[in-house]
């Protein structure tokens, strides 16, 4: 279902039609805060099983793309953008076709985005009238975690059961999830192979959409007001899909033009390479690999190289916060976790047993058995002779992290790690959060932290 007519003039006298945000548009109200209600979050993406020793075990739940009904999505949304050219509307239109599994269509919507921003700078809603954050909070929507990045990291790649999460599981960049734990990579490359003149369909489709990202961001560093989207975190899902193409069909790997970060991503000192004439500069981000984590003390560590590089390079990141105060929770209990996150009623917790026996855990207990937790401990063995086993492993050294998106990587292994060896941690929901605040400006943030007042 193509929108190549979203920029035609709705009319003369308004060529993007209404703001119907700012109307207070029955039909438009009634949809569009309703289906970003209905957005994943990354927790609700991917859900983590339980698996109790002696228990009942639960699997993971992975977002089903057949859970979205797409052409119902399309229809809503379309009717509401030809009466507005909204951003904020493609946004939704490209971020439902991704959860679709929709490629093709995710494609179609983020290049309609580039089109209008392109045809009608300074008419498309939302408007910039001396403030640009109403627009750079629509376009950097198309990073969220659970509406884009994590669909694009689990698309099921031309129905073959090969998608970035698996190769990154099979190279140990990711934990395994229920039934991945046969994978194997050669047999995925195989059938990526097979799908032939539809796999150079595929590469097209995302370099098309690393292209549309492209002119988004030139678009908005290009508007009188200059504004700079935060886009590298989709862009490297889709280059590293783009690698995942070119290692199963090398003759392929050759197409995506050398790409320059968006601003504000960039390592200092490098400048954008510049593209040869006629070639379209595509947004690509050098990121090394996360490997997965092995100890506490290895994510502690990898949690300590993402403070420094934010404390050198973005002191000001609200992810800052929040990854220091993961780290400062590793190895504390329950009971400090409640009195750190939760001071005005972290005294009111308890253990509560049967009703009628009036047994219970105070706050005040807990607090006791928190403290005196492994005040006893059996000894150390002793150490035996050289009995020819390797030496324990020590943890790997602290990662070097040069840029925002290796930071981000960092993080989502930490938050993994967490999740699959101490489920009862807030760890994991912190470092969601610290993720989620990566490359997001003053005034988002400002929005965020600070609720207006009525």
């Amino acid at each position: 279902m193509t929108i190549d007519w979203i920029t035609t003039p709705v009319s003369e006298d308004a060529p993007a039609g209404p703001d119907l945000m700012e109307t207070v548009d029955p039909a438009f109200d009634d949809y569009y805060f309703n289906a970003v209600g209905r957005l994943p979050e990354a927790q609700d993406y991917v859900r983590i099983g339980m698996k109790p020793e002696g228990g009942h075990a639960t699997p993971d739940r992975i977002f089903d793309p057949k859970s979205v009904k797409l052409a119902a999505e399309l229809k809503t949304i379309d009717a509401l953008l030809q009466r507005s050219r909204d951003l904020r509307l493609l946004t939704l239109r490209t971020q439902w076709a991704v959860l679709a599994g929709d490629l093709e269509t995710a494609v179609d919507s983020v290049t309609a985005m580039a089109d209008l921003l392109e045809a009608m700078p300074e008419e498309a809603h939302p408007v910039i009238d001396g403030d640009t954050r109403d627009r750079l909070e629509a376009i950097n929507d198309l990073q969220q975690m659970g509406a884009m990045i994590l669909p694009l990291r689990y698309l099921d790649l031309l129905a073959t059961g090969t998608s970035l999460r698996r190769i990154m599981v099979v190279r140990g960049e990711a934990t395994a999830h229920d039934g991945e734990h046969d994978l194997d990579e050669a047999d995925m490359m195989a059938n990526l192979l097979d799908q032939g003149e539809e796999l150079e369909s595929l590469r097209d489709q995302v370099q098309g959409f690393l292209d549309a990202l492209t002119r988004i961001t030139a678009a908005c560093e290009g508007h009188s007001t200059r504004h700079s989207p935060q886009l590298s975190g989709v862009a490297n899902e889709l280059t590293r899909i783009l690698t995942v193409i070119g290692e199963a069909e090398p003759s392929l790997s050759g197409a995506p033009a050398p790409a320059a970060a968006p601003s504000g991503d960039r390592p200092e000192g490098d400048a954008p390479p510049r593209p040869a004439a006629g070639a379209t500069e595509t947004v690509q981000v050098a990121v090394r690999p996360a490997t997965e984590v092995t100890s506490h003390e290895d994510a502690k560590n990898r949690l300590i190289a993402v403070e420094t590089y934010f404390r050198r390079k973005e002191p000001s990141s609200a992810t800052l916060l929040l990854v220091t105060q993961s780290r400062l929770l590793i190895g504390k209990s329950l009971i400090d976790a409640f009195d750190t996150l939760m001071p005005s009623v972290a005294d009111q917790a308890k253990v509560h047993f049967r009703p009628e026996s009036g047994f219970q855990l105070a706050h005040d207990k807990l607090r006791d058995l928190a403290d005196q937790a492994g005040s006893e401990s059996l000894p150390d063995p002793e150490p035996e002779e050289d009995d020819g086993k390797d030496p324990p492993i020590p943890a790997p050294p602290p990662p070097r992290i040069t840029n925002a998106t290796e930071a981000g990587n960092q993080i989502k292994v930490v938050e993994a790690y967490f999740r699959a060896v101490e489920k009862s941690s807030p760890i994991p929901m912190l470092l969601a959060r610290a993720h989620a605040y990566v490359g997001k400006d003053f005034e988002t943030l400002m929005k965020e932290f600070i609720p207006k007042q009525d």
